[in-house]
């Protein structure tokens, strides 16, 4: 990828090297004309480094992982027997010896199946607990996760904590859902706790499931069979077993004159950045992760000369973004590939908005069809696979139901 990159004409800088973490920025313009404001467009990337990588990849992460699985009536059959034996494959096949797994089951109540065992000394008594897993009843998340916080703020130091929600339907013990966001934030905020979500089926509350992955800081996938779950649930692990940075902060800094206009975070999910926080939880970052981040901002300088419009900042790394202010300046733009990602990113975004509501997103498809159809779209698709996989990924979504075409935009990633 760095080959494919350097080919850019972005202005580009790897932080420190001895830095865990390598920070790309890329803008659209490297000069604007003084005493006009101009717009600039750009891109920042952030890669875990090969070392860090390599370190992480012999030294996974103990985790402490604590799966909420409902067994209320609607789950049994295929459904729930597909989530115990992938449960029990995790168990078996990804945790170490010294992981902790915790098993909360909940429907009309919520109980503690299986509280903080390891393979080293449970593996036996936790299979049986699994096996006989039964369903039946309402939905009690609430309760479920009151209890599965619980448990996870007890770990010992040095693990990474992890609630996996697996439900189908919607919760019944709460009058208001917030109650059930307000302690996904408790948990992260206080514990460190992230949350994964998986919606099984057409029933479940897709918003609320997908604002307590983002509150989280993980991911929310739509299972639309039994089936899927086996795959899905190995993919997760392993992302978490890989996990770099849990609680990550993209940052961007405006200088005075300059104004974030619109931001977007494109990978590994996809979704609005509010330009006014200019601070944003990005969510857990693997080591297989690439973060990518776009961005447009208005700018002006009545002198001329270069200065410093803006630092944007991931954890300790730190990138100013510069322009040179002249004169005169053409209108071309030197490096327009940043801003055809950002565009790019601003129609995906519109076409999964429009989907959550139920409305049509075939405008949207063709403008992206118009964008994509432009030479420095298709030159930038054989260059960059990271924007070539974001323009297939969006255009394979248009034949796909509503969940599913929510589900594959959302995680852009993968």
């Amino acid at each position: 990828m760095r080959k494919r990159l350097s080919k850019f004409k972005y202005f580009k800088a790897e932080l420190n090297m001895a830095s865990p973490l390598q920070v790309e920025i890329y803008q659209n313009r490297r000069a604007l004309a003084a005493g006009q404001e101009g717009d600039v467009y750009m891109l920042a990337k952030i890669v875990p480094s090969k070392e860090l990588r390599e370190f992480v990849s012999q030294n996974p992460r103990k985790v402490h992982m604590a799966f909420l699985l409902d067994v209320s009536a609607s789950m049994c059959g295929e459904k729930i027997e597909a989530a115990k034996e992938a449960i029990l494959r995790r168990f078996r096949n990804d945790l170490q010896d010294d992981d902790i797994l915790s098993l909360v089951v909940f429907s009309t109540s919520a109980v503690v199946a299986i509280n903080s065992a390891t393979k080293k000394y449970a593996a036996t008594e936790v299979e049986s607990v699994i096996r006989s897993i039964d369903c039946g009843g309402s939905t009690s998340l609430y309760q479920a996760l009151t209890m599965a916080v619980n448990l996870l703020s007890k770990t010992p130091p040095g693990y990474t904590r992890v609630m996996i929600v697996a439900t189908d339907g919607r919760p019944t013990d709460v009058a208001d859902p917030n109650q059930v966001l307000e302690l996904t934030k408790l948990a992260r905020e206080k514990y460190n706790i992230i949350t994964f979500i998986y919606g099984i089926g057409e029933d479940y509350d897709p918003a609320l499931c997908e604002e307590m992955a983002k509150i989280g800081g993980g991911r929310m996938r739509h299972v639309k069979g039994a089936k899927e779950i086996e795959g899905l649930t190995q993919a997760i692990v392993s992302a978490i077993k890989n996990i770099v940075i849990e609680k990550p902060t993209l940052k961007i800094e405006t200088e005075v004159g300059t104004k974030l206009e619109e931001a977007f975070l494109i990978y590994p999910t996809l979704r609005v950045l509010d330009p006014g926080a200019a601070t944003w939880d990005v969510g857990a970052v693997s080591a297989r992760d690439v973060i990518i981040a776009s961005f447009r901002a208005t700018t002006y300088s009545k002198d001329e000369g270069r200065r410093k419009i803006a630092t944007v900042s991931f954890g300790t790394a730190t990138r100013p973004v510069e322009v040179e202010f002249v004169a005169a300046v053409s209108s071309d733009e030197q490096n327009p590939e940043v801003r055809l990602y950002h565009e790019v990113a601003r129609v995906a975004v519109k076409i999964l908005e429009k989907t959550k509501q139920g409305l049509s997103a075939d405008e949207e498809f063709a403008a992206l069809n118009r964008l994509l159809a432009e030479p420095v779209a298709r030159s930038l698709m054989a260059r960059d696979i990271y924007f070539a996989a974001l323009a297939q990924r969006v255009l394979g979504t248009q034949s796909l139901d509503g969940k599913t075409r929510i589900d594959r935009l959302s995680n852009i990633g993968g």
